[in-house]
């Protein structure tokens, strides 16, 4: 009796570290998740990646910029207001086109691309590019309107299309495409 004692308490204690061993390999060999912080794109950056994905010249060189400091070559008069204050802003070029992406406003929902010293022609593919990425529902006759226009002989234009603004002054070969 005493044998059959030991024996079965020999086999309790020898499931009970075997069972004891192999839940500790299975918590020594789980490894912790850590969640990795998701890092938000800005509107400036996902433009960019769009209109990249789409135009037949990219825009590249792409630098950060505080638009309103004065002395930095990209001050426009409007960045002095508040709603440009803590804005995100970004320059580079499409060629040597030099191009502004501008996110803004109080909510920073607000996207605008400025560029200067272009012809109706170079505005024109600018806009063909970047009003579908800004406005994704854009109609396709509105914005062959738009490059219809800027194609033409007006030296001005101010107007809204979809869900933007642009204006564009020839003489001064000045663009802006604002979503609204």
């Amino acid at each position: 009796m005493k044998k059959i004692l030991a024996l079965a308490i020999v086999i309790i204690m020898t499931l009970s570290i075997t069972a004891c061993s192999s839940n500790t390999d299975n918590q020594v060999s789980e490894e912790p998740t850590v969640d990795e912080p998701v890092v938000e794109q800005s509107m400036v950056d996902a433009f960019i990646e769009k209109y990249n994905e789409i135009a037949t010249t990219p825009i590249t060189d792409v630098v950060e910029v505080d638009i309103t400091d004065s002395a930095s070559g990209h001050y426009r008069t409007e960045f002095r207001l508040d709603a440009f204050k803590e804005s995100i802003a970004k320059t580079g070029k499409i060629g040597d086109i030099v191009i502004d992406i501008v996110n803004c406003g109080w909510k920073k929902d607000e996207l605008r691309v400025y560029v200067d010293g272009i012809t109706s022609e170079q505005a024109a593919e600018i806009v063909k590019y970047a009003a579908p990425v800004m406005d994704p529902d854009v109609s396709k006759d509105d914005l062959q309107a738009v490059i219809d226009y800027l194609t033409g002989t007006n030296v001005y234009h101010n107007g809204y299309f979809g869900n933007l603004c642009m204006t564009f002054n020839e003489l001064h070969g000045e663009l802006m495409l604002r979503t609204d």
